[in-house]
């Protein structure tokens, strides 16, 4: 069924490639590599189910930093932010790395958290001081403050 859905997909048959996606998800509602392809999908339509099926993906991987990461990168690229800072503070407690520091960081810009962006972007730079994307978002949080000394 999740072959179907990437062929109807590369067809241009978006709705038999969502109902095979579904199906897909419906028979195996605990495979997250699975359900991560059907979310991505369906963020690729801009469908707001891709919302709760990232909920779901994340929720079945609570020690996989990577599948963290990357359901909290979707999830920030369809204004989910406040389920990516969740995701993102799950993998963080598993292992402190600057990208998802700076991921979660641009997630808690999209929910106006200004204060906490730039917590996150200082806690980037100093665990890899030489992480250009830190210092980026962080030089734009003092710029926005109009301290740009």
């Amino acid at each position: 069924m999740h072959l179907l859905a990437d062929v109807d997909d590369a067809l241009g048959d978006v709705g038999a490639a969502k109902g095979h996606f579904a199906a897909a998800a419906k028979a195996s509602p605990k495979d997250p590599p699975l359900l991560l392809s059907y979310a991505n999908f369906l963020a690729s339509q801009k469908d707001p189910e891709a919302a709760p099926v990232l909920r779901q993906t994340a929720s079945l991987v609570p020690d996989d930093v990577g599948m963290l990461t990357t359901v909290g990168v979707l999830q920030k690229s369809i204004g989910a932010f406040g389920d990516c800072i969740g995701s993102l503070d799950a993998a963080l407690a598993k292992k402190k790395l600057a990208e998802i520091y700076v991921y979660r960081g641009l997630c808690r810009l999209g929910a106006a958290q200004k204060d906490g962006a730039k917590d996150d972007f200082t806690a980037a730079i100093s665990l890899d001081k030489t992480f250009a994307p830190a210092h980026f978002y962080l030089g734009g949080r003092f710029a926005e403050a109009g301290k740009k000394k």
